[in-house]
Parts: C-alpha cells; sequence; structure tokens
C-alpha cells in the first residue's frame, strides 16, 4: 500500500523505515540502487555531512573516522552485495544435521528462511524461551550472537520487528554450528513465526506510559504452546500485545492483538482479531468487552480450538481461516466463559 518514488539515500532511508515498522512497501527506480551515486557524481565528490551523522539508518560507516567525509565510492559499496562463495544449492551437513533429531528438524523448519544465494539460508533467531520476556536477551547472549555473526554470518546482524534476531547470509554447511553456538547461550528456541513468538512491549512492568502489564499475560499466551507438537498443529500465528494505545507491540497488526487498558485503576485487556504486517496489511478488529488478566490465556485457548475445528486442512493457515469463516465465531469462543 506504501510506494517509495526513488532509491537514491531518501527513497532507501525511507524503506528502512518502512520495514522495520513492519510495513509492506515497494520502492521504485528507474535504474540501480543509488544509480546517481554511481554514475552521475564526480569522483571527488563526498557525503555533506560526517560520518557518524550522514549514514543510513540501522547502518554506520564502521571502516572509516567518525569525523571524515564518506566518499562516493564509500556510499556505492553500502549496496554493493556480499560476496557470497559459490556452494550447491543442497548440503550434506545439513540434511544430516535436520535428520539427527526432532528438536534439529524442527528447528530449521521453523527458524530457517531461504536465501537467493545457493547454499546458504537466513537464520532467525527467537529471542522467545518459555516464561522470558519476548525479545530479551542477555548482555552474554548478546556478544554470543555477535560473535556468532563475525564467525558464520558475514557480519550481518538484524534487528527483526518481530523483536528477534536474523543472521541474513549463513552457509547451509555451517548451520550445525551455528546451531550448537545459540544452544549453548540459550537462544536455540525453535518458534519463529509460530503462536509462542510472540510481540510484546514492556508493559506496566518497566514503562510509566502503560496501562496494564504486557510481560505476563505474552508469557502466559506463551504457556498455552509450551507443547511442540501442539504448537506446530497450529502453525504460522502472529500473536501481538501492548500495554496502552501507544501500540509498542504493534497489537493492531496481529492476527491476534491483546491491548491493555485501565478501568478504574484495574487492569482488563481487550482482544482484537485478523490483523495482518504483511503483503495483505490489515487492521485488526476490536471485538468487544475487556478481559480480566487470568481470563485471556484461557480465552485464546477457545480462539485456537475453533480455528483447529473450523480449518479445511492442516496447510491453511489460522488468518486465513479467519478471513474465510469471518469473525464471529471466533468471537464466540473469545467470550464462551466470560
Amino acid at each position: 500500500d506504501t510506494l517509495v518514488v526513488g532509491g537514491g539515500q531518501a527513497g532507501i532511508a525511507m524503506s528502512e523505515h518502512l520495514s522495520r515498522q513492519g510495513i509492506p512497501h515497494l520502492v521504485l527506480e528507474r535504474d540501480r540502487i543509488a544509480e546517481r551515486w554511481r554514475t552521475a557524481r564526480w569522483d571527488s565528490l563526498v557525503a555533506n555531512g560526517p560520518a557518524w551523522h550522514d549514514r543510513f539508518p540501522n547502518m554506520t560507516f564502521d571502516d572509516i573516522d567518525p569525523n571524515s567525509f564518506a566518499t562516493k565510492d564509500r556510499i556505492v559499496a553500502y549496496f554493493a552485495p556480499p560476496k557470497f562463495d559459490a556452494l550447491p544449492a543442497t548440503s550434506t551437513a545439513f540434511e544430516t544435521f535436520k535428520s539427527a533429531s526432532r528438536e534439529h528438524a524442527r528447528w530449521a523448519r521453523n527458524n530457517l528462511r531461504p536465501h537467493r544465494a545457493p547454499g546458504y539460508a537466513s537464520v532467525h533467531i527467537a529471542l522467545k524461551q518459555q516464561g522470558e520476556a519476548p525479545g530479551d536477551a542477555t548482555s552474554d547472549q548478546m556478544r554470543a550472537i555477535a560473535d556468532i555473526g563475525e564467525t558464520y554470518g558475514l557480519d550481518d546482524i538484524r534487528v527483526a520487528h518481530e523483536q528477534d534476531i536474523v543472521l541474513a547470509h549463513v552457509k547451509l554447511n555451517d548451520v550445525p554450528a551455528v546451531y550448537a553456538a545459540l544452544k549453548a547461550a540459550g537462544l536455540h528456541a525453535s518458534n519463529a513465526g509460530m503462536g509462542s513468538d510472540i510481540i510484546a512491549c514492556p508493559g506496566l512492568d518497566y514503562c510509566n506510559l502503560s496501562n496494564a502489564r504486557s510481560i505476563s499475560v505474552a508469557n502466559e499466551i506463551q504457556a498455552v504452546f509450551a507443547d511442540p507438537e501442539f504448537e506446530d498443529e497450529v502453525g504460522t500465528l502472529h500473536v501481538n500485545v501492548s500495554g496502552c494505545i501507544n501500540a509498542c507491540g504493534h497489537h493492531h497488526v496481529g492476527h491476534i492483538g491483546i491491548l491493555g487498558v485501565d478501568k478504574k485503576g484495574e487492569e482488563f485487556y481487550q482482544v482484537l482479531f485478523g490483523g495482518r504486517a504483511d503483503e495483505k496489511a490489515t487492521i485488526a478488529a476490536i471485538q468487544g468487552p475487556g478481559l480480566k488478566h487470568e481470563e485471556v490465556a484461557p480465552a485464546i485457548r477457545r480462539v485456537i480450538d475453533t480455528y483447529l475445528s473450523l480449518r479445511r486442512d492442516g496447510g491453511e493457515k489460522f488468518i486465513d481461516t479467519m478471513s474465510r469463516v469471518g469473525q464471529a465465531p471466533f468471537k464466540e469462543a473469545l467470550y464462551a466463559a466470560a
């Protein structure tokens, strides 16, 4: 729904901001990205400001002095793709890893994403261990991620809007070593994109703007999916929790959104259905009165059971079933015991 015209400095910067917000968009450029910098600038041209200032969002000029001015060629190098090794599309080491255990197979299925270069994959590190604050990582874990990214990921580490970490470029041959290092650091959750991979703001525990707790509600919903087999049966599901209308947890674009509200000093939670942050972006709809804290997770379980009873087959996702049959049966399940 969003169109950015021009793939120059401003257009690329805007694209990065939109991506970080999970907003689908398209950048139109008549030539290559940063074409003007490549072919229509004097060789002596430098950026207008120092490197610490004139950088692209979420990027830095690590190889030059922060107070110096980036050259034309250095700016163009921002957009040069990494140099990938020529590899076969399949890896015996990776296939052996997957077949070694159900744990390995599940992690590979849920946490790896296809890569454009043969023999590579993108690794999604889900920071969503059961019982932990969604998106949290210790300083030791962040150091471990940095080491893994440096050793196996072409020094490319990205923060995803799902409050997870992505290693964008990992050789399939290196996946077993990456998994072993993640497991040693306690970062091997195999639930990326699943029901327990919840986006949640800090909520009332840490934020003075919040109306209600978010982390504890998220943890109780996570517990609904504690059985990996049940979570796999449910499949792709985006649950987002915000502690107030500022929507830092993106509740408005969750398949299931939870919004904390304050009613005369007591926490309640409105439930929303039908949000999407993909190419079919949709704002979720509030279903009705808020639920008490202890009512939320049981209500979500009833909604999930309704989905399992209504879906056409194991391949129809929650959001697709809801789009097909409408929200009414899910709302009925939500308030069945309220």
